[in-house]
């Protein structure tokens, strides 16, 4: 009886915070000008110097992204995937063995590049604020809402992105297809700046969860020393 009441309640809570509506905004100036101040304080321009990435998601998913080459490095558990992120081709292997039949090794591809997509969205989002089919909008109070109107893994999802007066993301505000709560939000801690000059948050606290990320590393020339793509491509 306690457990059916308990998922009652729950199941209340969650219909009740789901409610919350996406907010208008302006397009134009106010809007362009928010989105300037972002990519400043992320430091896009540290970013297009940057030659390789590698960080942990959640403590559960790691990625190693040769941004020079575009090739990707995914792991997770016993599975390691290999992919050129322009044609999806690549390799796979599961408990360092090679998966060769091709409708296993194509959905453990896709699932890579589905959680690539994802990580690298959560590492720094304002990086892809002007992703092709984004639309910009301000809301007053230092809120941008950005819409992926198109492209990407979930076309359709929209962010609103709680600013301080230097261009740093406080909170990201989410109505996507994968989370079932509308409107749930992210505050984003810990900032620190990496070896390249990016900024990042660290910690991004939900009432959910907190996803962490880890084993950060940003490369000013990649590859350092052996070249992990070197075998694969």
């Amino acid at each position: 009886m306690k457990k059916i009441t308990i998922s009652i309640i729950l199941s209340i809570f969650l219909t009740f915070i789901s409610c919350k509506s996406i907010p208008n905004g302006e397009t134009g100036e106010k809007a362009e000008y928010l989105a300037k101040k972002m990519l400043e304080y992320a430091n896009i321009d540290a970013w297009k110097k940057t030659e390789a990435v590698e960080f942990t998601f959640a403590g559960i998913r790691h990625h190693l992204w040769d941004k020079k080459r575009n090739y990707v490095l995914y792991q997770k558990d016993n599975t390691k995937v290999y992919f050129k992120k322009d044609t999806l081709e690549g390799k796979v292997f599961i408990d360092n063995k090679e998966i060769l039949e091709s409708e296993l090794k194509n959905k453990k591809i896709k699932e890579a590049y589905s959680a690539f997509i994802n990580d690298f969205f959560w590492l720094q989002p304002a990086f892809h604020i002007y992703s092709p089919g984004t639309k910009r909008f301000f809301i007053e109070d230092n809120k941008l809402r950005v819409t992926f109107y198109e492209g990407g893994v979930t076309p359709g999802d929209t962010y609103v992105f709680y600013i301080d007066n230097k261009g740093k993301i406080e909170i990201m505000q989410m109505w996507v297809k994968i989370i079932p709560i509308k409107g749930i939000k992210a505050e984003f801690k810990d900032y620190i700046e990496t070896e390249t000059g990016v900024r990042i948050a660290k910690v991004r606290e939900t009432f959910l969860k907190n996803i962490i990320l880890s084993n950060i590393k940003f490369y000013k020339s990649f590859p350092v020393d052996k070249d992990p793509f070197m075998e694969i491509f």
